[in-house]
């Protein structure tokens, strides 16, 4: 059985692939799902009603051997090494996983939408200041927007939320 484990350290993700097929939640294969969300330190080891990801790796194999790849950084790498240290019928291998090349797309796809779409988030990133660090120019236009303002009670509150 070939499994691979994609974790996204900075999403606190993490998707399973169990013989080249992306696992869903109500897939038989999702022994992942409950804690998919979790950082990976906090499932690798058994903890409450979790079994831990080696007794989850075995319940699933159910004597077959296990060919578990691991994408992600060395540092989380280490801890599923560390956890699986001594586990029969599992062969650990990883593969870095640079995520952020992920969010770099991302962020990419995201910017040239705004530069060609929607004046009014542009306005409002304008508005914020915000610098980009890829190698679009943007022409925001400039506006000003009151952004101080002294609250001393739920009123003044009120008001300031109204004019946002």
């Amino acid at each position: 059985m070939n499994i691979e484990i994609w974790y996204d350290a900075v999403a606190q993700e993490t998707d399973t692939v169990v013989n080249g097929v992306t696992v869903e939640k109500n897939d038989v294969y999702g022994f992942l799902y409950p804690v998919r969300s979790y950082p990976i330190q906090s499932w690798l080891f058994p903890n409450g009603s979790w079994k831990g990801l080696e007794r989850q790796l075995t319940d699933l194999a159910r004597d077959e051997a296990v060919r578990l790849m691991f994408h992600g950084r060395s540092c989380d790498y280490e801890d599923v090494r560390k956890c699986l240290a001594g586990s029969l019928g599992v062969e650990l291998s990883f593969s870095e996983w640079d995520v952020c090349s992920r969010y770099d797309q991302l962020f990419s796809e995201l910017i040239m939408a705004i530069k060609n779409n929607d004046s009014v988030i542009r306005s409002l990133i304008s508005a914020l200041g915000y610098e980009f660090s890829y190698d679009i120019e943007l022409d925001l236009p400039e506006i000003e927007l009151p952004w101080e303002c002294n609250i001393y009670d739920v009123t003044d509150l009120h008001d300031a939320t109204e004019k946002i």
